[in-house]
């Protein structure tokens, strides 16, 4: 029973209809847990609302209807903040959105599914990126 957890790279990627994240998605099943973090659905929503956008809220919607949200609660927030609290002591601060997503990944005991690079600087995260192994 796997836990993993989506950051925004991905499912800008799923949204965009990018093979690789929907052959990734096939290797877990009704036992496994797909969360997608609040703070990524918003930013998946920000282009919906956007003159001129292609993608609709409602195909927003849809598309991520099938995965668990995760959302900004105690545990996340303690978690987010012992991250940014370490990366700040080593001199290697990662943004807000960022810390907030792998603190919600830590709090869930999940892995991180990402291209973003900047999350290999957190200790204890484990991250994995289908995109990369891809090419």
């Amino acid at each position: 029973m796997a836990t993993i957890c989506l950051d925004n790279t991905f499912v800008s990627d799923y949204l965009n209809g990018a093979q690789y994240t929907a052959a990734f998605l096939r290797e877990f099943g009704p036992t496994d847990t797909v969360l997608v973090p609040d703070i990524v659905r918003f930013e998946a929503f920000v282009p919906a609302f956007r003159s001129g956008s292609e993608r609709t809220a409602t195909d927003v919607r849809q598309a991520l209807g099938g995965f668990q949200s995760a959302a900004f609660d105690s545990d996340v927030a303690e978690a987010a903040a012992e991250i940014r609290s370490d990366l700040l002591d080593v001199g290697a601060p990662v943004g807000s959105p960022d810390v907030l997503i792998a603190g919600t990944a830590r709090a869930h005991g999940a892995d991180l599914v990402t291209d973003d690079r900047a999350f290999s600087r957190v200790d204890g995260l484990t991250v994995r990126n289908p995109k990369r192994d891809e090419e």
